[in-house]
Order: C-alpha cells, then sequence, then structure tokens
C-alpha cells in the first residue's frame, strides 16, 4: 500500500508532534520509576544511618558498665581485702571490714545505676582467681544458678560482656588486678530490660528489636512478635555484622509487606539493633504511586486526543473532497 506524498506533506507536522510526544510520555514514566527507586534507596540509606547512630549509643552503655565495674575493681576497699588477705587475716580478724566496705560499694552501686525506675545491675559478685565468692551483693534469680570455679577459668584476664541462656540477663565481667596480679573477678548481671529502656520508641511503620548478633534471635520484649518468624530470623543471621538486605520473599507482617532488613551489631556486645522497612512505611514517604501513573498518563492522553482531532480532520477532507467532486459533476 502506497503513502500519498500530499497526505505526509500535509499530516508531516502533525506526525512530528505524535512522535515528540510518545518520546515524552515514555522519557517521563522512566523518570518516575527511577525517582520512585531512588526515594527508596535514600530511605533506606537514612534508615540505616539512623540505626548505626542507635548502636552506637548502645555501645556507649555497655563502655560505661565496663567503667563502673572497672572502678569498682581498682577501689580501695578490694585492694585492702586482698592486702588483708595477703597479711593472713581472716573475716573473723580483720577481713569482715573489707568484705563489709566491698558490699556497701556494690549495693550503692546497684541502688544509684537506673534507666528511669529500672536498676541496671540486679546482682554483683566479687570472686577470688578459683571462683570463690568472696562478696556478694543484691538479690539472685530463683533459677540464676552459676559455676563460678567453671566460670573463672573461663574469664582470663580481660573483661568481657556475654547473654545468659535466658536471654533476659547480661552478665558483665572485670578482672581485678593488685599489683600486677590477677587476683579474681567482678562479675555483674544486668537485665536486657535495662537496655531497652535507652531505646527511642518504636516506631508503628519501622518495628525495631534487640537480636543476639550470631543466630538472629530476637531478645528484646517490645515487638519481639514480629522478629520471632524463623524466615527473618535465618535472614538476620546472615547478614552479618551489618547491612541491608531485601526481604521481597517474607511473608506479610501484620498485613504489612516488608521490604528491607537493616541489621548492625553493638560494638563490644553480643547484640546486635535490627529494623525492618515496610511497604507502609515507604509509600508514607514516597510520591504516590498514583500521582506518578496520572503525570507519566497525561502525554498519551493528549496523544490520543491529537490523534481524534486528526482523524476528524481527516474525515472532514474527505467529505469536503467528495462534496466538491459532486459539484463539478
Amino acid at each position: 500500500m502506497s503513502v500519498d506524498p500530499n497526505l505526509l506533506r500535509r499530516y508531516r507536522k502533525s506526525l512530528i508532534a505524535v512522535l515528540l510526544f510518545i518520546a515524552y510520555a515514555i522519557g517521563l514514566s522512566v523518570h518516575n520509576l527511577n525517582v520512585q527507586q531512588r526515594l527508596e534507596q535514600n530511605m533506606l540509606d537514612a534508615a540505616s544511618l539512623e540505626l548505626a547512630k542507635q548502636a552506637d549509643a548502645f555501645s556507649s552503655y555497655f563502655s560505661e558498665r565496663h567503667n563502673a565495674l572497672a572502678h569498682q575493681a581498682t577501689s580501695d576497699a578490694v585492694a585492702n581485702y586482698f592486702a588483708g588477705q595477703d597479711l593472713g587475716m581472716t573475716i573473723e580478724y580483720g577481713l569482715g571490714v573489707h568484705t563489709q566496705a566491698i558490699e556497701d560499694r556494690f549495693e550503692h552501686l546497684i541502688d544509684e545505676e537506673r534507666v528511669g525506675q529500672t536498676r541496671i545491675y540486679e546482682r554483683i559478685v566479687l570472686i577470688d582467681p578459683a571462683g570463690q565468692r568472696i562478696v556478694e551483693a543484691g538479690t539472685p534469680r530463683a533459677d540464676a544458678h552459676e559455676d563460678y570455679p567453671a566460670l573463672a577459668a573461663q574469664l582470663g584476664d580481660s573483661r568481657g560482656v556475654t547473654l545468659l541462656d535466658t536471654h533476659d540477663l547480661l552478665r558483665f565481667s572485670q578482672p581485678v588486678r593488685v599489683k600486677g596480679v590477677l587476683r579474681g573477678h567482678v562479675i555483674a548481671y544486668s537485665p536486657v530490660v535495662a537496655l531497652e529502656g535507652r531505646a527511642a520508641a518504636t516506631s508503628a511503620l519501622r518495628p525495631e528489636a534487640l537480636v543476639i548478633a550470631a543466630s538472629g534471635q530476637p531478645v528484646s520484649s517490645p515487638a519481639s512478635a514480629q522478629f520471632t518468624r524463623p524466615e527473618l530470623i535465618r535472614l538476620l543471621a546472615g547478614m552479618g555484622a551489618r547491612g541491608t538486605q531485601r526481604t521481597d520473599t517474607l511473608p506479610l507482617i501484620d498485613g504489612d509487606k516488608p521490604i528491607a532488613a537493616i541489621k548492625q551489631d553493638i560494638a563490644g556486645s553480643p547484640l546486635a539493633l535490627v529494623s525492618l522497612i515496610t511497604q507502609r512505611e515507604l509509600e508514607a514517604h514516597a510520591i504516590p504511586s498514583l500521582f506518578l501513573a496520572a503525570a507519566g498518563a497525561v502525554p498519551f492522553v493528549v496523544l490520543f486526543i491529537v490523534m481524534l482531532e486528526m482523524r476528524e480532520r481527516r474525515q472532514v477532507e474527505r467529505a469536503l473532497a467528495a462534496a466538491r467532486a459532486e459539484a463539478r459533476a
């Protein structure tokens, strides 16, 4: 089928306008898609940065606990006890005064250190290198049983922190050195709920939790149900110390689809801070999809109107040509 050259010349400008509209519509649609992707990535980067700041704050919390215990381990009361022991004193003759002084210091620390109304320390114990208890302050839990001789053999000469098997209690340890010689350890037990008290309020759009860094299992009570899914636990366990991982394969959580998980280890602890970016949060901060779709559809609507106008114009021209031909006949 041949094309009339006169027809092409007559509609050349209209054809160029149609092609320009098509190019503009395609370019706008691609641009809108890129804008949406950039907004999503910017939100993930901002959330990752915010989580890293929170993890640094938690890391400072652990440093404060170690420093407080180090102050107890190097106190005059502890030094006087071991000095008296070296002189051959017994509890009945002289050492009892020193142990009472140490216990008073521990009790004062337990009463003073708080996060809101929650005590940071439940119990503080001083043991010797063989694991024998010297002083104990605070109230032990009924279900808490610690093998101090075995623990003393594991602690060595460095401080540390361990999450106990109950997942609700942290054990801090600080070596006691007198004149360069290891004489024992200060052991302090701190509830995880005290650590959670330092966290900012969890957003409904972005659930957060404290998890065990190695296994991904949650240890925090708020929003823990959202992080108990086996799929999410496996995902967090495989993320390493920090990072962002897409969660497109995870099922809905409370009717909202998680699109990414962010993990940040807390330095100096066995814990990590994690958060979920949900589809609801993305939609709350991104440009509405309906607006982007409408913006992309406008050129096509205009193009459709132009094509209708061209079609009607051509029909009118054909009718006029037929009328002129009939008039000549």
